[in-house]
């Protein structure tokens, strides 16, 4: 039996205070039991140091016998199942999400439907004086936005990022044609004759004029408000409105509102989204019918 360094040590103590009471009456006693003590002494150390390196033998052999087996073996079909398996799960968040996405999309075009925005079939002249309806639109995605042709700043701008919106759909893998459609808010300037001047610096836009009552019907049924500004001394004014634009949908529906802050990216981003998600809508609606 090989005893413990802990054992050994409290054995070495007895027996050394045993060895020390002999050396101490070797000292008044016969000479034999001075020799008898040192040789235990010896002993005791020979076997201490034994101990211990036989202990110390055993507690290597432990260690090296109880190091870890890897748990799975790994091979390449266990690299292909795992590929495999990673595919599934990835395949089953994007099919998850993809469906939460067409439900929020399909819950706002709802909403905006109840809302009553933009469900006014209108009649206004075109740049050509041809009288044109919304309906003739049907069928078409359109990007309308309201503003007057006077505007110094902010509506060039916003019809330059609408010109960008229109050409950055058409140059996606999804390749769709949107019509850029833009409503003057200031009938009395913006004639027929300097509608169609204005919409020639901006590609394949339509522009509408009207009589005033008939502007303001359609600017109330998408919620634009505007304003016309005190005269100046040349007669020029301003024209205070809403600054958005608005997604149309084939069947003429109003499915977003892009206001000012967003950049013709986002709105390109978004829209495409919209339209993928039409797609879908219109299958799902086929396959229920």
């Amino acid at each position: 039996m090989i005893l413990k360094p802990s054992q050994v040590r409290y054995f070495w103590k007895i027996c050394h205070s045993v060895c020390r009471h002999c050396d101490c009456k070797a000292k008044s006693s016969a000479p034999g039991r001075l020799y008898f003590s040192n040789i235990s002494s010896s002993i005791l150390r020979w076997n201490y140091a034994r101990h211990m390196k036989l202990y110390n033998l055993t507690s290597v052999r432990y260690q090296s016998s109880s190091k870890k087996q890897p748990l799975i073996n790994i091979t390449p079909i266990s690299i292909g199942v795992s590929v495999v398996i990673s595919a599934a799960l990835y395949g089953l968040y994007v099919w998850l999400e993809q469906g939460k996405q067409l439900l929020k999309s399909e819950q706002r075009i709802s909403a905006l439907a109840e809302s009553g925005v933009g469900s006014l079939n209108w009649s206004l002249t075109d740049q050509h004086g041809k009288r044109r309806l919304f309906s003739d639109f049907t069928g078409q995605w359109l990007m309308l936005y309201f503003g007057f042709s006077h505007c110094p700043d902010i509506c060039p701008e916003e019809l330059e990022k609408l010109m960008k919106v229109v050409q950055g759909i058409s140059k996606s893998s999804i390749s769709v044609n949107v019509q850029p459609v833009f409503i003057t808010l200031d009938p009395d300037r913006d004639t027929v004759d300097y509608m169609h001047k204005y919409c020639k610096d901006f590609e394949n836009l339509i522009g509408f004029t009207g009589s005033m009552d008939e502007i303001s019907e359609v600017a109330k049924s998408y919620r634009v408000y505007f304003g016309i500004g005190e005269k100046d001394s040349d007669g020029d004014y301003i024209v205070d409105h809403t600054i958005c634009m608005y997604l149309i949908d084939p069947k003429g529906q109003v499915v977003d509102v892009y206001e000012r802050r967003y950049d013709a990216e986002s709105i390109v981003k978004g829209s495409l989204q919209h339209i993928k998600d039409y797609a879908k809508l219109k299958k799902k609606y086929a396959e229920k019918s």
